[in-house]
């Protein structure tokens, strides 16, 4: 577990500052800051959030040799570069927050591989280009953010019903703040959903049903007819 761990310090604190004491001659990997283990000594979650990290994202490699790793959290520093496509080689990961860093380039089709994903946050970076139709095979995903972004094109009609597979664990998506996002969102969005208060959260972050108030800042009209 040691050797994907200080792969991971050395992408995201290439300084070595910040992530000082990940360092197997001071203390068991176990008991390293913002790593939490289960009882068997597998790496079950890195919450790494909000320490002004400067560096990239860890290699998928990195990743998907902590295979019993459930939650990836790193939003809240200034993480640059891509996301690694090779992130969907995991079989494990649940939680993706990479949300407030300044990320570039595309989504990666090939996360729709990651069948465990609940939950992926992209939001506020600087992504680019359009929504991956083949995300609709995220069956177990609830919560999607990509808002404030720079993602074009419309909304996959693959992400919802009734294409097979679809979406269809999904509870909350935000997409406000991307402006070249265009068309309308997929009809089967448009009810309370599980949480009897819509899919969509808006700019305040409030739940809704309103697809058009919560589509502010980009081109999308409301739901699809």
């Amino acid at each position: 577990m040691r050797t994907p761990l200080l792969a991971v310090k050395a992408s995201l604190d290439p300084k070595g500052q910040v992530l000082a004491d990940w360092n197997p001659a001071v203390a068991p990997y176990c008991k390293w800051i913002n790593v939490v283990c289960d009882e068997a000594g597998n790496v079950v979650r890195l919450t790494i959030s909000y320490l002004a990290l400067d560096g990239t994202l860890p290699p998928a490699t990195a990743i998907t040799n902590l295979p019993g790793l459930k939650g990836l959290l790193l939003g809240g520093n200034a993480l640059k570069g891509t996301l690694p496509a090779g992130y969907g080689a995991s079989a494990s990961l649940q939680e993706l927050y990479l949300n407030d860093n300044q990320l570039s380039g595309s989504l990666p089709a090939d996360w729709s591989k990651a069948k465990s994903l609940r939950e992926i946050s992209l939001a506020f970076n600087n992504l680019e280009g359009k929504l991956p139709a083949e995300w609709g095979a995220l069956q177990n995903l609830k919560v999607l953010k990509i808002n404030s972004n720079k993602l074009t094109g419309p909304v996959p009609k693959e992400w919802a019903a009734p294409s097979k597979p679809y979406m269809s664990s999904l509870e909350t998506l935000t997409v406000f703040g991307n402006a070249g996002l265009t068309g309308c969102l997929p009809a089967s969005f448009g009810g309370k959903g599980p949480s009897n208060k819509g899919f969509f959260q808006g700019p305040a972050g409030q739940k809704t049903t309103d697809a058009k108030a919560a589509a502010a800042g980009t081109k999308i009209t409301g739901l699809c007819r």
